[in-house]
């Protein structure tokens, strides 16, 4: 009989990422996460800024959308207008007054097994007004499952990496570091 590997969840991080500079969430020792608080106080735009995109890459419009007709913000309040639509890229650059024009940024999460770590991720840049959407897909794995795996995401003054950046800033990690630049490389 064959033994199948599980990953479990055990961390959830964005950097630069919709309203958050930077965010480090632990999951519970079975991998689950719980998010409690009121009503509009941003459990599920935090909960998108995770799923489904880390679970299969996918930032298209309907990912973030669960419910038929809520790809509009229902109505308008201090920090958003009717006319914001929930996309990836106002996952990442935000909505209403405080949303950003031109944004890089990283969500990412980190999953362990007996046998290895892993940590898979996307990063994107998207800029207000642009047609080109460069977006990569990227995961490090390790088989210690006892070491840091040390992601960098920024550079010193937090400020989030380009692409060719990120790779620079990774390539140590070898062989055990891939970036993808289609959703479909990420998939398989």
């Amino acid at each position: 009989m064959m033994s199948k590997e599980m990953l479990t969840p055990v961390s959830f991080h964005l950097r630069n990422f919709n309203n958050y500079t930077s965010l480090d969430i632990s999951a519970s020792q079975n991998g689950n996460l719980t998010l409690i608080g009121e009503n509009a106080a941003g459990k599920t735009t935090l909960a998108n800024c995770f799923f489904p995109m880390l679970i299969d890459g996918s930032i298209a419009t309907p990912s973030f959308n669960p419910a038929k007709g809520t790809d509009k913000l229902d109505k308008t309040t201090i920090r958003n207008s009717k006319n914001d639509t929930r996309t990836f890229e106002g996952m990442l650059l935000g909505w209403g007054r405080g949303s950003m024009k031109v944004r890089t940024g990283y969500s990412y999460m980190l999953m362990k097994s007996n046998k290895r770590q892993v940590i898979v991720g996307i990063g994107a840049h998207r800029a207000v007004g642009e047609t080109r959407k460069p977006t990569w897909w990227f995961v490090m794995s390790s088989t210690n499952i006892n070491e840091e795996m040390p992601l960098v995401t920024v550079d010193n003054k937090g400020q989030s990496l380009e692409r060719e950046e990120f790779v620079q800033a990774n390539e140590d990690w070898g062989i055990n570091f891939r970036v993808f630049s289609q959703v479909s490389e990420f998939q398989n």
